[in-house]
């Protein structure tokens, strides 16, 4: 057989096209379409519930800021606080009400009296047994949670002391260290005595939103807690400082020493409250007390977030570890 003879038959046999047989050969199974379905959502999870940390952060910070830098937002202020302290009250409860559920459901296995034992029993092991911080790191949380609790209750009290004039602190001050006491004594319990119990975790969206909140709430009490110890140095130097001198000149009225705007507020502030304390007791407490309660609400702040974000970053199956 020639040449010739060899192209014509080669052009007359059907021409299969193999670019499409390894799309038609592997073609993906259903079970890793799912996982890779799973790994997509769980990678996606952890990136809006970090940003969405972020943005609670940020606006805690402003907040904050502003407070100590303006006469006005300081209702805004407590209210977006207390907003972070019932959200992270409401994830605590949530913890422990599938905490209880699994020891019941522990309780009925060893009676004999539940279905699917060795499965459930399976989860348990694989969510529960993970320590975050040893026994003398939880041991701190606990002491440093202890004097910011103290410190809290100091601050309720003190709503007491305030008069009812307009212009002086509202019920709101009263509701934001009500809930921070809360949110201190559910969160010292979980991290002291549930820190290994991650069964919340067959949620995704739930733990990592949740544990993020914890971050943020955290973040943002520690960064409030320096605000205000900052404004009571200021407050404490006001309070020593003598009357200042003034120089009458024909149209106006001039200062000497000439004080800055943030210090021109801040005696604002310190006047206005002076106005509104009916008797001081608990306030010549306070302000012995604080810049040592202080320190322990900044501690116990930084320790338990250290510890969520530990939480939250093992939360996610062993694929996605390493992403982040």
């Amino acid at each position: 057989m020639d040449l010739r003879e060899r192209e014509r038959l080669h052009h007359s046999l059907p021409v299969l096209d193999v670019e499409y047989l390894p799309e038609i050969r592997h073609k993906p199974q259903p079970q890793k379409q799912k996982k890779r379905r799973q790994l997509e959502d769980e990678v996606l999870t952890s990136i809006v519930s970090a940003f969405y940390a972020k943005l609670l952060v940020i606006i805690g910070m402003a907040f904050s800021i502003t407070r100590s830098i303006t006469m006005r937002g300081s209702e805004q202020h407590d209210i977006y606080f207390i907003y972070l302290y019932i959200v992270s009250v409401i994830f605590l409860l949530y913890v422990y009400t599938i905490h209880m559920r699994t020891k019941s459901i522990l309780y009925e296995i060893n009676n004999g009296q539940h279905k699917d034992a060795s499965e459930f029993l399976v989860n348990c092991r694989r969510n529960m047994y993970t320590r975050y911080g040893s026994f003398y790191f939880r041991m701190g949380v606990v002491g440093f949670g202890i004097g910011s609790l103290i410190f809290s209750a100091l601050q309720f009290g003190q709503y007491f002391e305030f008069s009812n004039q307009p212009g002086c602190p509202t019920v709101i001050r009263a509701i934001k260290p009500a809930a921070r006491i809360s949110f201190i004594l559910l969160q010292m319990l979980f991290i002291f005595s549930f820190s290994n119990f991650l069964d919340v975790q067959r949620s995704q969206l739930i733990s990592k939103f949740g544990l993020m909140h914890l971050v943020a709430t955290n973040v943002s009490d520690w960064f409030q807690v320096l605000v205000e110890s900052t404004v009571h140095d200021l407050f404490s130097s006001i309070a020593t400082q003598q009357t200042p001198k003034y120089i009458l000149n024909p149209g106006n009225i001039t200062r000497i020493d000439g004080e800055s705007r943030l210090l021109e507020v801040t005696r604002s502030q310190w006047e206005q409250k002076q106005t509104c304390i009916k008797f001081q007791l608990i306030t010549t407490i306070l302000s012995r007390v604080e810049p040592h309660l202080a320190s322990c609400a900044v501690e116990y702040n930084l320790l338990c977030s250290m510890i969520l974000v530990l939480m939250w970053k093992n939360s996610t199956s062993s694929k996605t570890q390493g992403i982040f």
